[in-house]
């Protein structure tokens, strides 16, 4: 996916796995994805496919409460996937597990459940992903790259 908005319906979690793998063929590494959606949103699901799709072979799981998890990659473009949980915390306590330092780097893909509660911590060219959920597990995705 280029530049520009993306929206996506799925029907089942299968569909949202669908779109986060469409999304991550188009990832080399330096992209911080921000995820908004509520609760039961699909934001875990959507994470935990996307990275799959770039190669995380242990089980992923929110990082609710430790606010991050490092998953390293081999063989390709991407060596490292981050994933943060701003749900119990904010931009400090998100620099506080130095997060800061993997945002934009080079080769490591960063994505950021609840993001819009540390919008400070997000760079200009950060990729937002709304998710809504319709009923069941219907979802509206909405995918948005600067």
């Amino acid at each position: 996916m280029e530049h520009g908005r993306r929206e996506i319906m799925t029907m089942d979690a299968e569909g949202t796995a669908r779109a986060a793998a469409e999304l991550a063929k188009s990832l080399v590494g330096g992209e911080v994805i921000a995820l908004v959606g509520d609760l039961g949103s699909g934001k875990t699901t959507f994470t935990a496919a996307l990275g799959r799709a770039l190669g995380v072979v242990e089980r992923m799981t929110s990082p609710t409460f430790v606010l991050m998890h490092t998953h390293s990659l081999e063989g390709g473009p991407v060596r490292m996937f981050v994933h943060a949980d701003a749900w119990r915390t904010d931009a400090a306590g998100l620099r506080g597990v130095g997060l800061e330092e993997f945002l934009g780097a080079p080769g490591i893909v960063a994505v950021i459940e609840w993001a819009d509660r540390a919008p400070e911590l997000l760079p200009l060219n950060t990729i937002k992903v709304t998710l809504h959920n319709l009923g069941g597990d219907r979802r509206d995705i909405r995918i948005e790259r600067p």
